[in-house]
């Protein structure tokens, strides 16, 4: 597991969780890596397949390529301002991003093409202030973002245009899609409101959910599922929601001072695995549940902390209470000396190729062996439906042919049956009958020559 912090002090800060996750052993976290990345502020990371960016105050956005430690360089933004918000986008079952979208200051949202030459397609414009934060839905035809102007808007990224903007109450700094793109979150002050991808903010409905904290919220994240809620927030705590429809949301577990300032970025690192059945699944969720098993957080005391989410859900069941001390659940943690602003937690590069790959080869397998159950049973049918047009075709012409004759037959049962004699087989009949005849008539002829030959050779001798 790797995480990586972006700083005030323009540097970035890499490290590695050397033991694996499923031990839970409690170790230091391992220094990978140290970059002077920007001139100024690093406001925004982002991470995907062997790829990083971070998005500065110096209006560039700097790439990396983790497998190999490199810098890949920076892309120059064609708008004005600092890169505020970065985005990847990765194809279902794939490795490596296709698409890099980036919002700036200037409230203009680029698209960019990932590990293809990083080209610039098209630029954006809709906001009319900074924007805060954008997500992109699972399928990668629709994004969110939110901007500084109190909106929210949805992009149509096939078309490259706005199809939907709302006003909203407050300002809002972060949104996020759900797992299952059905609904999205948006943080604003010091509450999170859940929506229905179908509802508008400005008319919230049933579906609506309201998250409220006693303090400012800083960061949320959706668990393994669109019910499960992990936020943090100015007074260092980290809460784990329950959000259930038709259901008041609760508090399954509260983590008391976790920091002693206030939490700037939270993150989940997954990691996927594939168990018995050809499954692909979250090792994260290995425990069960919804809720992920870790979650790691950055604070602006400079610290980077990695918390055994699942076991303090646990603990809060058993004790009957929420409140939990942060303290006895902390699994590594680490130092930077400086004021962090955002933070990405991600599985190893290597593991996630071979893990995407493997998740590739079952979904070609499942596809492979839907299309043969399809094609067989489609050609089954078919011959089936052939045969049944052939019955009832044959049928039909011995029922419609004129100068027919009925014929009433009693079952064993009593029921009276009709069957139907046409002159065609009548016909048919009397050619079989001439032939039998023809072929009597030759034959006994033949029998005639032979005797009369015996004959006449008998009277010879």
């Amino acid at each position: 597991m790797t995480l990586i912090g972006g700083s005030y002090e323009r540097f970035l800060f890499g490290y590695s969780h050397p033991a694996s996750l499923r031990g839970q052993e409690a170790c230091e976290l391992k220094s990978d890596f140290t970059h002077a990345a920007h001139k100024g502020v690093v406001k925004s990371l982002a991470a995907a397949g062997p790829f990083l960016a971070s998005g500065g105050a110096d209006d560039l956005i700097h790439l990396y390529d983790l497998r190999h430690k490199k810098d890949l360089g920076f892309l120059m933004n064609p708008a004005e301002g600092s890169i505020t918000a970065l985005s990847f986008f990765t194809p279902e079952h794939a490795f490596k991003p296709t698409h890099l979208l980036a919002g700036c200051t200037d409230g203009t949202l680029t698209v960019w093409t990932a590990g293809h030459g990083w080209q610039c397609m098209k630029t954006l414009r809709g906001h009319r202030n900074e924007i805060t934060s954008i997500t992109i839905h699972k399928t990668g035809l629709l994004a969110l973002t939110t901007s500084r102007d109190k909106t929210m808007r949805l992009w149509d990224l096939v078309k490259g245009r706005t199809t939907f903007h709302s006003k909203l109450e407050e300002e809002a700094e972060q949104i996020s899609f759900s797992p299952s793109g059905q609904k999205y979150g948006i943080r604003a002050g010091s509450k999170i409101t859940i929506f229905p991808v179908d509802s508008n903010p400005e008319v919230p409905n049933k579906g609506t959910i309201s998250l409220v904290h006693p303090r400012k919220v800083t960061s949320f994240c959706f668990g393994n599922s669109d019910s499960a809620v992990i936020s943090g927030s100015e007074d260092g705590t980290v809460r784990a929601w329950q959000a259930t429809e038709n259901q008041p949301p609760c508090i399954i577990v509260q983590l008391e001072k976790c920091h002693s300032s206030r939490i700037k970025a939270l993150s989940i690192p997954k990691s996927y695995t594939v168990d018995k059945d050809s499954q692909p699944t979250p090792e994260s969720t290995y425990m069960g549940g919804e809720f992920p098993a870790f979650v790691a957080t950055a604070s602006s005391d400079g610290l980077i902390c990695i918390w055994k989410l699942q076991k303090a859900i646990e603990e809060a069941i058993d004790r009957k209470s929420p409140i939990q001390p942060a303290e006895d659940f902390q699994l590594s943690s680490v130092d930077t000396r400086a004021r962090l602003t955002t933070l990405v937690a991600m599985d190893s590069v290597d593991m996630m190729e071979l893990l995407a790959i493997e998740m590739s080869n079952i979904s070609k397998r499942r596809k492979n062996t839907a299309k043969k159950h399809r094609v067989s049973a489609s050609q089954g049918d078919e011959k089936l439906r052939k045969k049944v047009q052939k019955k009832e075709k044959h049928v039909q012409k011995r029922v419609e042919t004129p100068h027919s004759e009925g014929v009433t037959k009693l079952t064993d049962d009593g029921s009276k049956v009709v069957s139907f004699i046409d002159e065609r087989d009548r016909e048919r009949d009397a050619k079989k009958k001439k032939k039998v005849e023809i072929q009597a008539k030759r034959m006994k002829s033949q029998q005639k020559k032979k005797t009369s030959k015996k004959k006449m050779k008998k009277s010879m001798t």
